[in-house]
């Protein structure tokens, strides 16, 4: 520990008033004129030499009390002479000592300001390696962002045509609202969406974990007392569980983002999925328009390594942007934009690439084998197989998905033929393991061998006879499931239920049959099992928290006669009549229309019924659906 004198701590802290003083006067007015400003040069020149004078004064008294305390020895005869020179080289050494004494004091001093400058220590330099690499992988195309261009991509112009275009140039609020939108990678502003004036959401620089010393730039969302007044006013109508309260908060604050997302969800539960992606979508661009100009520039190359873009999801401010942001990728990956679906999911992993709080390593090898971007996974699997072990996130290697989806990679490009649309930057970034796809998906067998059980229940294989049969009787599949823990059963199913699709075609069902006979035909049961047991464990709290659910394109949806009888019903449809809009895709149909065209586009789950205006017009719906049911008796009859 290094101690410090009187005159040190002063000193240290005369510097670190100063520094106040210097981040003070920065945002005071520049506009001072050149006279004040040599006066206040004139005057620190004179502090300074006051304060120089009393550091002076106050060593000659520190040198005298020093000197009163040593012992006073008197001697008679020649001795007083030499006690004389003694005294004069005792003082010229005090002089030397006194310099040295105050150099010391000098380095001391600028140790403890390096120190408090630097809270953290430097990671190692083989992380730095692993994480500067990572970030390479994860680099982002920013137009593969906006899933409107790959849907124009795949299905040409004409699948935009149902969806709100972007808003036309107006005077006043509207024009500056269409030049925040030009902005906008990931969402175009609809014409139908409110004027966005203000949000109230802003994004700024941050201190990173730990004070400050983590790697990267960090970034932290900020709100205004309005937007937090709003958060207050949400959290209350949440309270009440009642779908009409967020309809009517989100007319007061059509910006709001956590009513955003609860419009989002309460409109998909409802089946309405046109109006919940059109909530969804407008959270993305609330926070979009409130991005810092170097954001995405750190995620896409625009910056050095050492400044890539990070924000710390612990912190709850910045929480909505990492759920709305996988809300999109799982959006626009239902829609089939699965390249959008991947940078979405690569843009999310870089914020926080050694935590993945939303389990984004889970299913970004889904999205990467569907945008066929093969190699993509041999390397991200690769990577996570090299690096060292310095943090938990570090064991995915020996994921389910990632075994069986570097096979699944492999066997696409060698025996499939499926062209690679890896970028060039990614492909050579590793050399990957030189390994068939047929021993990759056997290791995979071999460590989780009840991937297999569920991937064939959810396929729907008849596996009570046949082939499947006797191989399902092995011992290494049929006591597959009784050792597995419930966090690595959790993240299987977590697997099963994403990467299905990919499973389910009758060449990967028979390339994973012949591998699984392969398998127990070469090795015995003891030998599996000491495979299977050699795979490396995962932390105990790894993606405890994550839901299958949240990784399923499946909709769940309430009925709409349970919407009618409990309450809730049109919640959507009112929220957008109130805030003086259609919803989106609501085509309401015409009563007066022909009774049989009318019956069958009523079946269409975007049409919605005709209203009544009164007992007489709803006697006459109810004739003329009768008269539409006699037609198609007659029909059948015919």
């Amino acid at each position: 520990m290094v101690k410090m004198s009187r005159r040190q701590i002063r000193r240290l802290e005369e510097t670190m008033r100063r520094k106040d003083e210097e981040e003070d006067e920065s945002d005071e007015d520049v506009h001072a004129s050149k006279k004040g400003l040599l006066s206040f040069a004139l005057l620190d020149a004179g502090e300074d030499e006051e304060q120089e004078d009393d550091e002076r004064k106050e060593e000659q008294e520190e040198e005298q009390e020093e000197e009163k305390k040593q012992p006073e020895v008197k001697e008679e005869g020649d001795e007083g002479g030499e006690e004389s020179s003694n005294k004069k080289k005792k003082k010229k050494k005090k002089g030397k000592t006194s310099q040295q004494e105050a150099q010391q004091d000098d380095e001391s001093l600028d140790q403890l300001l390096l120190q408090s400058s630097q809270p953290l220590p430097a990671p190692s330099s083989s992380q730095l390696q692993g994480e500067r690499l990572l970030d390479e992988l994860l680099l982002l195309d920013l137009p593969c962002l906006n899933a409107d261009r790959e849907m124009k991509k795949l299905f040409g112009a004409s699948a935009l045509d149902q969806r709100p275009p972007p808003a036309m140039r107006r005077p006043g609020r509207q024009a500056a609202t269409q030049r925040v939108a030009k902005r906008t990678s990931i969402v175009s502003f609809r014409k139908h969406w409110p004027s966005l004036a203000r949000s109230g959401v802003s994004m700024r620089y941050a201190e990173g974990p730990g004070g400050g010393g983590a790697r990267g730039a960090y970034f932290e969302l900020a709100y205004d007392a309005d937007y937090i007044k709003a958060q207050e006013s949400f959290l209350a109508m949440a309270a009440t569980h009642d779908p009409q309260n967020i309809a009517d908060l989100l007319h007061e604050q059509p910006f709001h983002l956590d009513t955003l997302l609860q419009m989002s969800e309460i409109s998909a539960q409802m089946g309405e999925q046109q109006s919940s992606s059109d909530f969804l979508e407008r959270a993305v661009y609330v926070l979009e328009a409130a991005f810092h100009p170097s954001f995405l520039a750190g995620m896409s190359g625009g910056k050095s390594g050492e400044e890539r873009t990070r924000m710390d999801f612990d912190e709850e401010k910045n929480q909505v942007l990492f759920h709305v942001l996988f809300r999109q990728m799982h959006l626009v990956g239902r829609r089939g934009c699965n390249r959008t679906a991947l940078e979405l999911a690569k843009m999310i992993l870089a914020l926080s690439p050694l935590h993945d709080p939303l389990g984004i390593l889970l299913c970004i090898d889904y999205y990467a084998l569907r945008s066929r971007m093969f190699r993509f996974v041999l390397v991200l699997h690769e990577f996570y197989k090299t690096v060292p072990s310095s943090h938990p996130q570090f064991h995915v290697a020996t994921l389910p998905n990632f075994l069986y989806s570097s096979a699944l990679a492999t066997w696409s490009m060698q025996t499939a033929g499926v062209r690679d649309a890896t970028p060039d930057h990614i492909s050579n970034l590793l050399q990957v393991e030189d390994q068939t796809a047929n021993t990759k998906l056997q290791e995979a067998l071999a460590c989780y061998p009840e991937v297999l059980i569920l991937l064939l229940e959810k396929a729907c294989v008849v596996t009570h006879s046949g082939p499947w049969a006797s191989i399902l009787q092995h011992p290494h599949f049929a006591r597959a499931r009784e050792s597995e823990t419930s966090n690595m059963q959790n993240i299987i199913n977590i697997f099963v239920e994403r990467n299905i699709t990919l499973w389910k075609t009758t060449t990967a069902l028979q390339w994973l049959q012949d591998n699984a006979q392969t398998l127990i035909n070469r090795l015995n049961a003891n030998d599996l099992k000491k495979k299977r047991d050699s795979r490396r464990p995962l932390p105990a709290g790894l993606y405890r928290h994550l839901l299958v659910n949240n990784f399923s394109d499946a909709i769940t949806t309430i009925p709409r006669e349970a919407l009618e009888e409990g309450g809730g019903g049109g919640v959507v449809e009112r929220g957008f009549a109130e805030a003086g809009q259609d919803p989106p895709g609501l085509n309401r149909l015409d009563a007066t229309a022909n009774p049989l065209l009318l019956f069958l586009q009523s079946m269409l789950p975007w049409n919605a019924a005709p209203l009544p205006a009164n007992e007489d017009d709803a006697d006459e719906m109810l004739a003329r659906r009768l008269q539409a049911e006699m037609l198609e008796e007659d029909e059948d009859e015919d």
